[in-house]
């Protein structure tokens, strides 16, 4: 079995970024426990794994996006 089709059944990505389904799932769960633990100013960072930092970089630029009145990513223009 090659390495690649091995990864893939354990549901691991290939050594890049994270799953979106993870992110998403931990982006839910950190927020919805009330920790605020990527909404806060000043987050402890000692602990956070490589998920931990994509899913603080993928909330700040969603809450950037609708707060901006005409969009982070508007395709006007």
């Amino acid at each position: 079995m090659s390495q690649q089709k091995a990864v893939r059944e354990v549901g691991i990505s290939n050594g890049r970024d994270p799953q979106f389904a993870s992110a998403e799932e931990r982006m839910i769960i950190d927020e919805r426990s009330g920790s605020d633990k990527l909404s806060t100013a000043f987050p402890d960072k000692n602990d956070w794994d490589q998920v931990d930092h994509c899913v603080y970089a993928l909330f700040h630029i969603c809450a950037a996006n609708t707060k901006s009145a005409s969009g982070l990513f508007s395709i006007e223009g």
